[in-house]
């Protein structure tokens, strides 16, 4: 014999030997792990339940903000003053940036004096002539009525001397032209007394109030100008980008901020043409993400929008919620869980996913807890399960009835005819168990 043959026939017998023990104990391990003859086995058993069927729907998306802003300039302006940066927290109408407006505010104090300037003189014509100027515009009247009635008492009586002959035709005619023109005098006086008294015109009026109602718009202009030199926030919102700096020059249309809004965040997922009849706005979702582990929110749908990707058969889905404390942030991971219930379904026996063992030949058997003379027993029931959620699945046959208390723990090293010890979901002993059989 070759002296090479020996070592490898002696290395071959002691493997041999080593693979007999491990078939020996891999063989006797469920026996080994049996309690002892007369021992109760522990178990932990949960009933079978009679429910609705539904489909348990996941899909991902990303969080989003409701609402993004990139800020720009109305007007050619140097940045004079910045007042908020990245990553500030601001609120509506909050001022961010101001830009040099000083000639806009020169041209709007001169618009307002020139509106209070119209606006006195209609104020004047609204409230009519004084009464000071009526009583001397009347006593000018009786002034002038005087003069007149002395005016023609002096033609009178020159005309009688003229027709006498005692006064020349010249002296006669100077008696006439005063008495016309003290007549004149009076009639200029009382036009003067009636103008006083009726007051303005309406036309004049008017008139004044149009210019006024110009300079108030002007100066609404000016100040709406100015306005447009302060660069408020639309909504309260986070700044992600600052774009310009002190200094600067600005052109309008040129950007400022890039903001968003954190306070109200939402959450899109492609919800497969399939499940559209499911969901609308208000069915109710479960929202996780991924960056917050055990954080999860019930969220109703707040938007289904009916155009589909044409490529992918998808509709977009939203949810909106409230973000408190800015635990959310957009661009996280979001997942949504729909419970999809088919309206007017028939119930069916539900069986705990854990207490269903599968043979080698794929066929599916449960055990069930029976109360016998010798006490509590397992038997071992074919069944054939159908759809599963959760820790349920749907039991299509089998001869099983609500209520029956199937194993859930323990089931792997159960024979026919051992002694066991019910617990139900791993807490006291149960002391009898019924159901079918029992």
């Amino acid at each position: 014999m070759s002296p090479l043959r020996k070592p490898l026939r002696t290395q071959a017998v002691r493997l041999a030997t080593c693979v007999s023990v491990a078939l020996f104990v891999v063989a006797h391990a469920s026996l080994l792990a049996q309690p002892p003859f007369g021992a109760r086995a522990p178990i932990d058993v949960a009933p079978v339940e009679r429910g609705e069927v539904f489909d348990e729907v996941r899909l991902s998306g990303s969080v989003q903000p409701r609402r993004v802003a990139h800020l720009s300039a109305e007007v050619s302006a140097r940045v004079e003053e910045m007042l908020a940066d990245e990553g500030d927290v601001v609120a509506a109408g909050q001022a961010l940036a101001r830009l040099r407006g000083r000639p806009t505010e020169l041209l709007l104090e001169q618009a307002r004096a020139q509106a209070r300037d119209k606006r006195a003189a209609l104020d004047e014509l609204v409230n009519g002539t004084r009464p000071e100027d009526i009583a001397q515009a009347q006593a000018d009247v009786v002034e002038a009525e005087a003069l007149l009635a002395l005016a023609e008492a002096e033609e009178a009586r020159v005309r009688s001397l003229f027709e006498s002959r005692t006064v020349s035709q010249a002296e006669f005619d100077r008696a006439s032209a005063e008495k016309q023109r003290a007549g004149a005098v009076l009639m200029r006086r009382r036009a003067v007394f009636e103008r006083a008294e009726a007051g303005p015109r309406v036309e004049a009026i008017a008139a004044a109030r149009g210019e006024w109602e110009a300079n108030e718009a002007r100066v609404a202009q000016l100040e709406e100008e100015l306005e447009r030199h302060v660069v408020r926030a639309p909504f309260d919102s986070v700044i992600g980008v600052k774009h310009t700096e002190q200094g600067q020059w600005i052109r309008p249309g040129e950007p400022l901020f890039s903001l968003a809004e954190l306070g109200v965040l939402r959450v899109e997922v492609a919800l497969p043409e399939t499940y559209w009849r499911f969901v609308a706005p208000g069915t109710p979702a479960e929202l996780t993400f991924d960056a917050l582990p055990g954080v999860a929110r019930s969220i109703p749908v707040s938007q289904r929008i009916p155009l589909a990707s044409q490529a992918a058969r998808t509709f977009p889905v939203r949810f909106e919620f409230e973000n408190d404390g800015y635990r959310f942030a957009p661009g996280m991971m979001a997942r949504a869980t729909f419970e999809l219930h088919e309206p007017g379904a028939p119930t069916s026996l539900l069986l705990p996913k854990d207490a269903v063992v599968l043979a080698p030949d794929r066929s599916e058997a449960v055990w069930v807890v029976r109360q016998t003379a010798e006490g509590q027993q397992a038997f071992s029931e074919r069944v054939r399960t159908g759809r599963s959620f959760r820790d349920k699945v749907e039991l299509v046959q089998g001869n099983l009835a609500e209520g029956d208390l199937v194993v859930v723990r323990g089931n792997e090293t159960l024979f026919p005819g051992q002694n066991i010890e019910v617990r139900r979901d791993g807490g006291e002993p149960v002391a009898q168990a019924g159901g079918p059989g029992s």
